[in-house]
């Protein structure tokens, strides 16, 4: 706040009086300037100081250390957590000891952290995770398969891969897309083997790979490292049921099993439960994919018209029928873009895509 004398007029204190007690004679070359006035505010629980220190912890038993830099206000709960996070074991796991006098004394919580040994652990490397059962895999697409590329770059090679198809690549492209359908990622993105130790394939794929090509990528991929031999095609998977194991918490495949019931796709309709083929996995990772149901949509007088109506997807449409006419496209998505470009490439004179939002129509 401002401290203000009479009528407005700053004072240099609030509390100035003249010995009759009268306020003394306005004078504006005798005026004070504003003078601020400022109101220190703490926070609850007091202040938290953000000097910092290096702290080292040992692991219990051995010579193998870890310096850390920490905030002196640190406490154990937050390097306890951060730990078992960048080791993947439980935070409950970790103990943390310090010697005082001729004893020592186990940190709390709320404790800061300081330097001191650790127990629970063997070394600051964190150990795989080992599971009593195989890693199950649904959808044989993209995402699937680099799932099961990771693994067997990684060594581990307890996995199954289901997929409802016949061969790899997805609903996406064994199924919706035309052979006409081009990638719309960038060089690399979706080249299955891409990562850090692996090249762009620059000599081995088009920056937009056709539908064909891509499917033939993923086949010779799964046929050179292995994955083949763990994918069981045209199988559905129908029921997970987990069951607890005991202790742990509820999302630890360690600690749970989960029970998997497939079929053959073409029976899945039909096909009776205990028929079904069970089996037991430790965790489940679920790639469904995110063009598996295109919406198909009938309109008020499609049946009196006489010119040609298709999906520009299935491989439903016959795009010579576009030479040298007018198609219009309902829809503002990848596919109706796609088309766009399609019927162009087929000869149409032009081109209109009908949508309900219209949005910028970016290049495929």
């Amino acid at each position: 706040g401002y401290r203000q004398g009479p009528r407005g007029q700053p004072s240099a204190s609030a509390g100035a009086r003249s010995r009759s007690g009268a306020c003394p004679p306005r004078d504006p070359a005798m005026a004070m300037p504003m003078e601020k006035i400022t109101i220190a505010t703490v926070p609850w629980f007091g202040t938290k100081s953000h000097s910092r220190r290096d702290i080292t912890l040992t692991v219990f038993g051995t010579t193998d250390k870890l310096t850390l830099p920490v905030e002196v206000t640190t406490k154990v709960h937050e390097i306890r957590w951060i730990l078992s996070q960048r080791l993947g074991i439980e935070p409950e796991t970790l103990a943390f000891v310090v010697k005082q006098a001729s004893s020592f004394k186990k940190l709390t919580e709320s404790d800061e952290i300081r330097s001191c040994t650790v127990r629970g652990i063997k070394s600051w490397t964190r150990t795989k995770a080992k599971y009593p059962h195989p890693i199950c895999i649904i959808g044989a697409g993209h995402q699937g398969l680099r799932q099961a590329l990771s693994f067997i770059k990684e060594g581990f090679t307890q996995f199954t891969v289901y997929d409802r198809w016949h061969k790899p690549g997805g609903t996406a492209w064994v199924s919706n897309a035309n052979p006409t359908s081009k990638l719309q990622t960038e060089l690399g993105a979706y080249h299955l083997q891409y990562d850090k130790d692996f090249p762009i394939p620059r000599q081995t794929m088009k920056t937009w790979p056709t539908r064909d090509e891509l499917l033939e990528h993923f086949a010779q991929v799964c046929d050179e490292y292995g994955i083949t031999a763990h994918v069981r095609y045209t199988t559905a998977v129908t029921n997970l049921q987990i069951i607890k194991d005991g202790g742990g918490n509820d999302v630890d495949p360690r600690t749970q099993h989960i029970i998997a019931k497939s079929c053959p796709a073409s029976e899945e309709d039909t096909i009776e439960e205990d028929a079904k083929v069970e089996e037991t996995f430790s965790a489940v990772a679920c790639y469904p994919g995110a063009l598996v149901a295109p919406l198909r949509v009938d309109y008020k007088g499609e049946e009196d018209y006489d010119g040609t109506i298709g999906y520009g997807m299935f491989e439903e449409f016959n795009y010579e029928k576009v030479r040298d006419e007018i198609p219009a496209i309902m829809g503002m998505g990848a596919f109706a873009v796609e088309n766009v470009r399609t019927c162009l490439e087929h000869g149409a004179s032009k081109v209109w895509l009908i949508c309900r939002r219209k949005n910028i129509a970016m290049p495929r």
